[in-house]
């Protein structure tokens, strides 16, 4: 994976484009298509990282999984692992910030950061 290099982005106070000022024209698409491949793959292995860790920090990384995945689909969570196993852990997920409770959720509880709900649902299928 390629670090992007400060080099790579045009200095703000001597590049700077607006789209108000008619003399300057919006970035090329090919910079904002560097930029942006560049951003996805970081944030694929954050997310990555933030999920592997989510299930680490579980007793039961199976029932973890489950649990994570199902509230990405949005799909009920009554039948993962024990009540006292999804207690647990969506006890210990909304205390580090990653759900939180829902009342217009199906499962009650929700993802904090809806793009990391998204990468969930588009990295896992429901089981």
């Amino acid at each position: 994976m390629r670090k992007t290099e400060s080099r790579d982005f045009p200095r703000p106070e001597t590049n700077r484009r607006s789209y108000s000022d008619p003399e300057k024209s919006p970035l090329p698409v090919e910079e904002v298509e560097s930029v942006v491949e560049n951003v996805l793959t970081d944030i694929d292995a954050a997310f990555e990282s933030i999920f592997q860790w989510a299930l680490q920090i579980g007793s039961k990384q199976n029932v973890a999984k489950e649990l994570l995945v199902r509230l990405a689909h949005d799909r009920p969570i009554n039948d993962v692992g024990t009540n006292e196993q999804r207690t647990t852990l969506l006890e210990l997920y909304c205390n580090r910030d990653l759900l939180e409770k829902k009342s217009d959720h199906p499962a009650g509880y929700d993802y904090q950061v809806p793009l990391m709900k998204e990468w969930v649902k588009n990295k896992y299928i429901v089981t």
